[in-house]
């Protein structure tokens, strides 16, 4: 069984399609905060399709319960991140990027903008380089995250990327800048 991580998003139908014409083995949790839910763009439904509300139900008796063999994020969003490092046994875990996901980590992020666009980004708002530098190391990220009042949520997105075993990305780019 493969447990998929998924958002009720515009392309999830296909996406599920998709899977389901390779393989009957597998289960998609919709991660929700309710456990009433009614989807906006998921039209299957059946077994293979469950409500996860990431807040209050445990991951760790899902994966026992479907005798899950590895998990696939599609995005590695915070809720994700979260789930995944609550896991307490070894699985395998392919991460599907969306581009946001590893566009916004901050040793990439900072990295994307043509000269003209930085300078004015700059222009605009000067202390983004800054901000930039702080966000790169962990210390001076977790500094001013807690400066702020603020957890630092890329710690647990970080510590999530540390148990992916697999890196999938459709756009050939996507997997050169994340893997630089």
């Amino acid at each position: 069984m493969i447990i998929h991580f998924v958002v009720d998003e515009k392309i999830i139908d296909q996406m599920i399609d998709n899977f389901l014409q390779v393989s009957p083995n597998h289960q998609f949790l919709v991660f929700t905060e309710n456990k009433d839910v009614n989807f906006n763009h998921i039209t299957y439904t059946g077994p293979f399709i469950r409500s996860f509300n990431y807040i209050e139900d445990d991951i760790n008796e899902v994966l026992s319960n479907t005798k899950a063999d590895a998990i696939i994020l599609h995005q590695l969003n915070l809720k994700f991140a979260n789930t995944v490092n609550k896991i307490k046994n070894s699985i395998q875990i392919a991460w599907i990027a969306w581009g946001f996901d590893v566009y916004n980590l901050p040793k990439i992020e900072s990295t994307l903008y043509a000269p003209l666009t930085k300078i004015f980004l700059i222009k605009n708002r000067p202390f983004v380089p800054f901000i930039w530098l702080i966000k790169k190391n962990n210390f001076t990220r977790g500094l001013f995250f807690n400066l702020k009042g603020k957890k630092d949520y890329y710690r647990e997105i970080y510590r999530a990327i540390n148990k992916v075993t697999y890196f999938s990305t459709y756009i050939r780019e996507d997997f050169y800048v994340f893997t630089k």
